[in-house]
């Protein structure tokens, strides 16, 4: 391709490699969640550690974008899954009055991470360019993943096969399961526009590739304060109502804030907003799915449901590339962010359904208990 084909051929590669990341990672969730369920948090958090490192390591001797699908989009995505789901599910088995806070700390590290990693990566890439960076990326991953892979264990080594296929089975017809998964669909395909073009819009507002990149420090580091003050929040007033509240007000913030914003102001407000409301939903997630479903096989429920967002990630990669094709020729991006805002606020209602289904599914309990107990 040539001109403008040129330009767009790149662009679309340039965000197929981050949503085949993003798509291996919800994809193989469910396959982690049971590894970890049946041979343990740790081996199968380190198992992603060494995908995650082989596939940073092998993308540094790899010059092409189709290269780099397998290895970042694929080989990656796949560690991410195996390190993110076992360290995701672990707290709400150690803690049982504050999970969500418990869960929030651990989330905190997400965004440091952010705030701390991405200017010493930017760094190294400015300076020694793409290879190196990849190979010290590497390194740090197999370095801290491995020693944090050590620390988690479920709290009790219960036997996988113990009346698993029944509770899959009842799993799988409880409405509460679909309603969550049908949220994380909608959710996964609203994140086109809120997470990954937040610099290109930027960019596109008169801003250089470093000033760009503060909104995603905003947007870390309020994560961080999220991830702790809503689970701290959480605690107090549960969990199950916090996902759907969460999501709708990041929905409204897309729709407020930024479907009209003509400036980089508004997108620092916005970026703040949206990280403390993703660092609650973050933080309420394994908690409020512990608290509905209980703690057994809660890695394998967690990776179910984030497994349903593939289709969502994968549709979105056009939006996205679409996103940044307008925003580099400054042409108006304000239709993709509200159907992004628009998705954020039906997955919303679809977790403010959740506490309804939870009401209805503890009375049904009761009924049948009742039940049992009379007729013996």
């Amino acid at each position: 391709p040539t001109g403008r084909a040129a330009s767009w051929h790149t662009v679309m590669l340039s965000a197929l490699i981050g949503g085949l990341m993003s798509a291996s990672a919800a994809g193989f969730s469910l396959p982690a969640g049971l590894a970890a369920d049946i041979v343990g948090f740790r081996v199968t958090a380190l198992a992603g550690t060494l995908l995650m490192a082989i596939g940073l390591f092998s993308s540094s001797f790899i010059g092409r974008l189709q290269g780099l699908c397998v290895t970042q989009g694929l080989v990656c995505g796949t560690g991410i899954a195996f390190i993110l789901v076992p360290a995701y599910s672990v707290a709400p088995l150690w803690f049982d009055r504050h999970r969500a806070l418990a869960t929030g700390v651990a989330v905190a590290g997400g965004g440091l991470g952010v705030v701390v990693l991405t200017p010493m990566l930017g760094a190294l890439l400015r300076t020694y360019g793409m290879a190196a960076s990849l190979k010290v990326h590497a390194l740090l991953v197999l370095v801290l993943g491995m020693a944090a892979s050590f620390g988690l264990r479920r709290r009790i080594e219960a036997p996988w096969r113990s009346a698993a296929r029944v509770r899959w089975r009842t799993r799988l017809t409880d409405a509460r399961v679909w309603a969550l998964m049908a949220m994380a669909l909608f959710a996964a395909a609203s994140r086109f526009a809120q997470l990954l073009c937040l610099p290109a819009f930027a960019r596109a507002n008169g801003l250089d590739y470093d000033e760009s990149i503060n909104v995603l420090y905003a947007l870390g580091a309020s994560l961080v304060a999220g991830a702790i003050a809503g689970g701290l929040c959480a605690d107090r007033t549960g969990y199950v109502a916090g996902l759907g509240l969460s999501e709708l007000l990041m929905g409204a913030f897309t729709l407020v804030l930024w479907t009209p914003a003509v400036s980089v102001a508004p997108m620092y407000i916005y970026a703040v907003l949206f990280g403390l409301c993703l660092g609650c939903l973050a933080a309420v997630l394994p908690a409020a799915t512990a608290q509905m479903f209980g703690a057994p096989r809660l890695a394998s429920t967690i990776g179910l449901v984030v497994s349903v967002a593939v289709p969502a990630i994968l549709a979105s990669v056009p939006a996205a590339a679409r996103f940044l094709d307008l925003a580099d020729h400054h042409r108006s991006t304000a239709w993709l962010t509200a159907i992004s805002g628009a998705l954020s606020l039906v997955a919303g209602m679809l977790g403010l359904s959740l506490p309804l289904l939870e009401r209805r599914h503890r009375r049904n309990m009761v009924q049948r208990e009742a039940a049992t107990a009379f007729s013996s």
